[in-house]
Protein backbone atom coordinates (compact mmCIF):
# COMPACT_ATOMS: atom_id res chain seq x y z
CA UNK A 1 0.00 0.00 0.00
CA UNK A 2 1.09 3.55 -0.69
CA UNK A 3 0.53 6.37 1.80
CA UNK A 4 0.09 9.86 0.46
CA UNK A 5 -1.02 12.85 2.57
CA UNK A 6 -2.86 10.70 5.08
CA UNK A 7 -4.51 8.56 2.40
CA UNK A 8 -3.76 4.90 1.86
CA UNK A 9 -3.83 3.95 -1.82
CA UNK A 10 -4.06 0.35 -2.97
CA UNK A 11 -1.67 -0.77 -5.72
CA UNK A 12 -3.22 -0.58 -9.16
CA UNK A 13 -4.19 -3.77 -10.96
CA UNK A 14 -2.27 -2.46 -13.95
CA UNK A 15 1.03 -2.43 -12.01
CA UNK A 16 0.80 -6.15 -11.30
CA UNK A 17 -0.33 -6.89 -14.85
CA UNK A 18 2.62 -5.09 -16.41
CA UNK A 19 5.17 -6.91 -14.25
CA UNK A 20 3.43 -10.19 -15.04
CA UNK A 21 3.83 -9.65 -18.81
CA UNK A 22 7.61 -9.83 -18.47
CA UNK A 23 7.43 -12.86 -16.16
CA UNK A 24 5.21 -14.78 -18.61
CA UNK A 25 7.28 -13.84 -21.66
CA UNK A 26 10.42 -15.25 -20.00
CA UNK A 27 8.56 -18.56 -19.72
CA UNK A 28 7.76 -18.67 -23.43
CA UNK A 29 4.18 -17.44 -23.14
CA UNK A 30 2.32 -14.93 -25.27
CA UNK A 31 0.06 -12.65 -23.21
CA UNK A 32 -2.74 -10.61 -24.71
CA UNK A 33 -5.33 -8.25 -23.30
CA UNK A 34 -8.67 -10.02 -23.59
CA UNK A 35 -10.99 -7.41 -25.09
CA UNK A 36 -14.25 -9.24 -24.90
CA UNK A 37 -17.56 -8.64 -23.22
CA UNK A 38 -18.35 -7.54 -19.69
CA UNK A 39 -17.19 -10.24 -17.29
CA UNK A 40 -14.41 -11.60 -19.50
CA UNK A 41 -10.99 -12.10 -17.86
CA UNK A 42 -8.34 -9.37 -18.22
CA UNK A 43 -5.68 -11.47 -19.92
CA UNK A 44 -5.39 -14.57 -22.07
CA UNK A 45 -2.07 -16.39 -21.86
CA UNK A 46 -1.04 -18.69 -24.70
CA UNK A 47 1.46 -21.15 -23.28
CA UNK A 48 3.91 -23.61 -24.83
CA UNK A 49 2.33 -26.86 -25.96
CA UNK A 50 -0.92 -25.24 -27.05
CA UNK A 51 -2.27 -24.57 -23.53
CA UNK A 52 -4.32 -21.48 -22.67
CA UNK A 53 -4.81 -19.76 -19.32
CA UNK A 54 -7.18 -16.87 -18.58
CA UNK A 55 -6.42 -14.46 -15.73
CA UNK A 56 -8.65 -11.94 -14.00
CA UNK A 57 -6.54 -9.38 -12.12
CA UNK A 58 -7.86 -7.75 -8.95
CA UNK A 59 -6.31 -5.52 -6.35
CA UNK A 60 -5.33 -7.31 -3.14
CA UNK A 61 -8.45 -7.95 -1.09
CA UNK A 62 -10.89 -7.45 -3.98
CA UNK A 63 -13.10 -10.20 -5.36
CA UNK A 64 -14.49 -10.89 -8.81
CA UNK A 65 -17.89 -9.54 -9.73
CA UNK A 66 -20.70 -12.09 -10.26
CA UNK A 67 -20.46 -11.83 -14.07
CA UNK A 68 -16.71 -12.53 -13.84
CA UNK A 69 -17.29 -15.65 -11.73
CA UNK A 70 -19.93 -16.75 -14.23
CA UNK A 71 -17.50 -16.32 -17.13
CA UNK A 72 -14.77 -18.30 -15.31
CA UNK A 73 -17.27 -21.12 -14.72
CA UNK A 74 -18.29 -21.01 -18.38
CA UNK A 75 -14.62 -21.23 -19.46
CA UNK A 76 -14.07 -24.17 -17.10
CA UNK A 77 -17.07 -25.91 -18.67
CA UNK A 78 -15.34 -25.57 -22.04
CA UNK A 79 -12.15 -27.13 -20.65
CA UNK A 80 -10.16 -23.92 -20.10
CA UNK A 81 -8.38 -22.87 -16.93
CA UNK A 82 -8.91 -19.44 -15.46
CA UNK A 83 -7.51 -17.84 -12.32
CA UNK A 84 -8.45 -14.91 -10.11
CA UNK A 85 -5.18 -13.20 -9.15
CA UNK A 86 -4.71 -10.52 -6.53
CA UNK A 87 -1.53 -8.98 -7.87
CA UNK A 88 1.77 -9.92 -9.42
CA UNK A 89 2.81 -12.76 -7.10
CA UNK A 90 -0.58 -14.42 -7.30
CA UNK A 91 -0.50 -14.30 -11.12
CA UNK A 92 3.05 -15.68 -11.24
CA UNK A 93 2.07 -18.54 -8.94
CA UNK A 94 -1.02 -19.31 -11.05
CA UNK A 95 1.03 -19.39 -14.27
CA UNK A 96 3.83 -21.46 -12.73
CA UNK A 97 1.33 -24.02 -11.38
CA UNK A 98 -0.46 -24.10 -14.74
CA UNK A 99 2.78 -24.64 -16.69
CA UNK A 100 3.97 -27.35 -14.27
CA UNK A 101 0.63 -29.17 -14.42
CA UNK A 102 0.59 -29.13 -18.22
CA UNK A 103 4.25 -30.13 -18.46
CA UNK A 104 3.46 -33.19 -16.33
CA UNK A 105 0.37 -34.00 -18.44
CA UNK A 106 2.49 -33.91 -21.62
CA UNK A 107 4.94 -36.56 -20.39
Amino acid sequence: MIKRKGLVLKPLEKTGEQKFLSFAKKRGCLVRKFKGKKGDPDRVIFCPGGHTLFIEFKRPGEDARPEQWNRMQQLAGLGYTSALCNGFESACNALTDFLNRNETDSE
